[in-house]
């Protein structure tokens, strides 16, 4: 038994504590991280502004892929009754249900944008995905802001100082 093997199981005791008492408290390693960079405050800030400003991006995110996603999911979770083929369906169901629903958008926005195909393509090939990619973004930043924000700033304090023991078990250990 040396050294290196009773720094391991140390880490692995600390580690296994720290992640069962953020569990208990049911929070999660970035409200932890985010309390404990800011030195003890839950900087929300940013994420507001972030999500007020990206706020109209949403808007096109849910109207190219939220219709399409609800009803491939609903589709896909009555017909299979075995849940293990479900992310493999609705992900080829998805996308190409997601396609041939935006597809109609060239049209659209040559009829009533602009009369012209390539603006109408771009549109299709450029703003449709990153509308998508923005609006799956606000969705994850809005539940880690609101998850930020209800957290109890003394339940942040214990965890913190657990967070910190397993940090300096880290650093003995040069990882």
């Amino acid at each position: 038994f040396n050294d290196e093997d009773k720094g391991w199981n140390d880490l692995k005791q600390a580690s296994g504590d720290y992640f069962s008492d953020l569990k208990s408290y049911g929070y999660e390693d970035y409200i932890l991280h985010n309390f404990v960079s800011n030195k003890g405050k839950k900087a929300t800030l940013k994420s507001w502004i972030y999500l007020i400003i990206s706020s109209p991006v949403l808007v096109f995110g849910l109207l190219h892929s939220l219709i399409p996603y609800l009803g491939v999911k609903t589709l896909v979770e009555k017909v299979f009754k075995r849940k293990v083929f479900w992310s493999g369906v609705k992900m080829l169901l998805g996308g190409l249900v997601w396609v041939l629903f935006n597809l109609a958008f060239i049209w659209l926005f040559y009829d009533y944008v602009y009369p012209s195909y390539m603006l109408s393509l771009l549109y299709f090939f450029i703003i449709i995905p990153i509308s998508f990619i923005i609006s799956h973004n606000w969705m994850t930043k809005l539940k880690r802001t609101l998850a930020i924000n209800k957290a109890k700033p003394d339940d942040l304090e214990k965890l913190s100082i657990k967070r910190a023991v397993v940090l300096d078990k880290m650093r003995e250990m040069n990882i």
